[in-house]
């Protein structure tokens, strides 16, 4: 099964996005299977937007992609998963493509979070991370190359599952 983690901002609550419209209808038909982390749930948990609580609706509906659970928090870096994989070994080398100017510490909450959604996905060896972050999606090439992270926006993600689906 091709498996496709999706960041937080593809949750796509109204189904104005289409090409997220049809990875769903291919999850839907098993061709897929879109996975989320506890990052995308930290995130939903955030927001306060009025389509806060239709996207943590369309989240739950999602298989729940990590392995572990999380035994302890830390506000430093989230928390740690019994049995599951060590994402915390990729989020310094993705720290670095992703902002190559700042240490760590010097970036902001948002961003060290996208780092460790994709951490989560690399350590899984998932397929796909697809997402709207055009940050992201500006080093998907270096990502890659140096980290065998297939990143790609919604668009990309569909035309590459639908090349597979088709042999």
């Amino acid at each position: 099964m091709f498996r496709v983690t999706i960041d937080t901002n593809c949750i796509n609550a109204r189904r104005c996005i289409s090409a997220l419209n049809a990875l769903e209808v291919l999850a839907k038909q098993g061709v897929v299977e879109i996975t989320s982390t506890r990052i995308l749930a930290e995130e939903l948990a955030r927001d306060k937007t009025q389509l806060g609580s239709s996207r943590r609706t369309k989240a739950s509906q999602l298989r729940s992609g990590t392995s572990g659970f999380v035994m302890r928090r830390s506000t430093l870096r989230g928390g740690d998963a019994l049995g599951a994989p060590n994402a915390y070994v990729y989020l310094d080398r993705i720290a670095r493509l992703i902002r190559p100017d700042l240490e760590w510490h010097e970036l902001d909450e948002n961003t060290q979070r996208d780092i460790m959604h994709l951490a989560i996905h690399r350590a899984h060896n998932w397929d796909l991370f697809v997402t709207m972050d055009k940050l992201i999606l500006l080093q998907s090439k270096m990502l890659l190359s140096d980290l065998g992270l297939r990143v790609m926006s919604p668009e990309d993600a569909l035309k590459t599952v639908n090349e597979i689906k088709s042999g």
